[in-house]
């Protein structure tokens, strides 16, 4: 005599043969034989065999085969294959491969791979490479490249003796 077939939200798995095939939400995978096709957000990963395609913003990663491909702001690196493409502002870099290409203002150096290019005159010196040129006050052509190093011209230091030996030139 065959093992019957269970259907319905709370029956278990047969005891031996081949296990039912179970559908619906609450249905944990099968306990022998070859695992159920499980639909819907909550299901987990099949217990054996291959697992299943997982779909939205909340599915884990698959708990064996091949890893689902997973999109979105807050889906974390696949868990195995290759990493998801990973863009906008908030991403970190990603779980296995090439790192992203990040870019803005506030995007620190990229965990793999080469830093990005910063400009602007409140950025820090890059994490890898070569320190940003930052502009700011240029000192002025005639006194030099540095203001430390020049005296300021005589006609600075004493306005009024310049202004009298201008005036009276045969009086220097």
């Amino acid at each position: 005599m065959g093992d019957p077939t269970l259907s319905g939200p709370s029956h278990p798995t047969q005891a031996g043969g081949t296990a039912p095939t179970l559908s619906g939400p609450s249905h944990p995978a099968q306990a022998r034989g070859s695992a159920p096709t499980l639909p819907g957000p909550s299901h987990p990963a099949q217990a054996g065999g291959t697992a299943p395609t997982l779909t939205g913003p909340s599915h884990p990663a698959q708990a064996r085969g091949s890893a689902p491909t997973l999109t979105g702001p807050s889906h974390p690196a696949q868990a195995g294959g290759s990493a998801p493409t990973l863009s906008g502002p908030s991403h970190p870099a990603q779980a296995g491969g090439s790192a992203p290409t990040l870019s803005g203002p506030s995007h620190p150096a990229q965990a793999g791979g080469s830093a990005p290019t910063l400009t602007g005159p409140s950025h820090p010196a890059q994490a890898g490479g070569t320190t940003p040129t930052l502009h700011n006050m240029h000192p002025h052509p005639r006194l030099g490249n540095t203001l430390a190093s020049h005296k300021p011209p005589k006609q600075l230091l004493d306005p009024f003796n310049y202004l009298y030996a201008s005036l009276y030139p045969e009086c220097r």
